[in-house]
């Protein structure tokens, strides 16, 4: 049996915090007294005072960001304003500096939590991507020496389906085994991809030959999931690309979408041109993207799928961004997800 009071609560605020607190609390407690204890004549004191509330408001969007500077800011504008128009009926021009400098509190409060908040983001980013860094060439160092079995094992597996007939039960299992190797083959070629710095050799290739190839690859799983595919109407759009590598990101978006819409539906692509560059929309019919992964929908291993190895669309974003594009994703507001790639020709 377990006593709640010896249970220690990991969700409770850390010590180190609460000290921080309590130095901003003690601090604006301390000046506003010596505010108040101090007869208003003493001018030179006050603003002495005035100019110390700056260090709280330092402190605490230091320590606590833009919420931490940006509240002691606030509150120490609350306990000074009494200061000010407590004193004679008129609105002198001292009165008007010392109202400036509630302003200048709360801007430099705003600021330096700003500033902290866009550090921290900063530094997560920084850590994030040594993380993923190291996850990648492990990944890497592992499919490599992957690779040379797999082939082995899908090789020999190839030879008996041609030699035992799958309908025999060791005809199937040799199936299986070549199905299951063909598609681990297919994992660690895409986690080399990732991994590797991607070199590109582009040339002038007609875009809209390369939709056609695509509709066309997609064509059986289309069917199977009763899903149409519509692309534009035949024209001519040649500019500099790498063309297996930009039909592969086209095969993988259309792929996606056409698994996430519901049978009947239509994934469409349409092409725009603006300032200098290509747009293409792959518009799908699905549910959307979940707001849990919304955000880390291009990072490595993070995929919706059962199934799914997590690595099609940082793949899909790293061809892209190797042609000076850029991949976006977003949810439509009735139904289904737009991906738009915006491209330089």
């Amino acid at each position: 049996m377990k006593f709640p009071i010896l249970v220690r609560d990991k969700s409770k605020i850390p010590i180190t915090s609460i000290l921080k607190v309590g130095t901003i609390i003690t601090l604006v407690i301390v000046l506003t007294l010596m505010h108040y204890l101090t007869t208003p004549d003493a001018g030179i004191r006050h603003v002495i005072f005035r100019e110390l509330y700056f260090l709280p408001i330092i402190l605490a969007g230091f320590w606590f960001g833009l919420r931490g500077g940006l509240s002691t800011a606030l509150i120490i504008s609350i306990f000074y304003a009494p200061l000010i128009f407590s004193g004679s009926e008129e609105f002198s021009t001292h009165d008007f500096g010392n109202a400036m400098e509630i302003l200048l509190f709360i801007l430099i409060g705003g600021l330096l939590g700003w500033l902290k908040d866009r550090e921290t983001a900063q530094e997560t980013r920084a850590r994030k991507a040594e993380s993923l860094a190291a996850v990648g060439e492990a990944a890497a160092m592992i499919a490599h020496d992957l690779k040379t079995p797999l082939i082995t094992i899908g090789g020999l597996a190839r030879r008996l389906t041609g030699k035992i007939s799958s309908d025999t039960p060791e005809g199937e299992k040799v199936t299986i085994i070549r199905q299951q190797a063909e598609r681990l083959e297919q994992k660690v070629a895409d986690i080399l991809l990732y991994a590797r710095p991607m070199k590109l050799s582009p040339k002038s290739n007609d875009f809209f030959l390369l939709l056609r190839e695509a509709k066309e690859t997609v064509s059986e799983i289309a069917g199977l999931h009763g899903v149409r595919v519509e692309i534009p109407s035949e024209k001519v759009c040649e500019f500099n690309f790498e063309y297996e590598k930009m039909l592969q990101v086209i095969i993988n978006l259309l792929t996606n979408a056409i698994e996430v819409s519901p049978q009947g539906e239509t994934v469409r692509v349409s092409l725009e041109r603006h300032n200098g560059k290509l747009q293409i929309y792959i518009v799908d019919r699905g549910p959307g993207v979940p707001a849990d992964i919304a955000e880390k929908i291009f990072e490595p291993f993070e995929t919706g799928k059962k199934k799914g190895t997590g690595l099609g669309l940082p793949i899909a974003k790293k061809i892209i961004e190797a042609h000076a594009g850029k991949l976006e994703c977003r949810n439509n507001p009735d139904a289904g997800v737009t991906f738009r790639i915006t491209i330089p020709v």
